[in-house]
């Protein structure tokens, strides 16, 4: 079966993506820029509150680098790799739940890829 063009190109965007390393504090970064927020923001915790900008850090560490949960959990000064795994398995049902975050994120991802293409 013949592939679309559409087809092609997605995959060649895929691969694209999939070339272009993406560092911890390009994510750090580009998550606060997105958010409009200081850095400081994305390490405090408040039980039963959801801090958005942490967790799509934390999603985006795990989803773009592959890093693993107490590597993760190193950088954001978390003892328990668990909370992390929690935090992604919360931000995966959150995003099936409300598409506007899902977009957001997405949107989130596109920007820092292109942040890194510019580099």
């Amino acid at each position: 079966m013949k592939a679309s063009y559409r087809e092609l190109r997605d995959n060649d965007e895929i691969r694209q993506k999939k070339d272009i390393y993406v560092s911890t504090s390009a994510i750090l970064l580009n998550v606060c820029a997105f958010y409009h927020i200081k850095n400081d923001e994305l390490y405090s915790t408040k039980r039963g509150y959801f801090n958005e900008p942490r967790s799509a850090a934390i999603f985006l560490m795990r989803r773009l680098r592959r890093d693993s949960l107490p590597e993760i959990g190193q950088i954001f000064h978390v003892k328990k790799y668990s909370t992390i795994s929690s935090t992604i398995e919360r931000m995966k049902i959150r995003m099936q739940k409300d598409p506007k975050l899902k977009k957001r994120i997405e949107n989130l991802e596109a920007f820092i890829y292109k942040s890194q293409e510019q580099t």
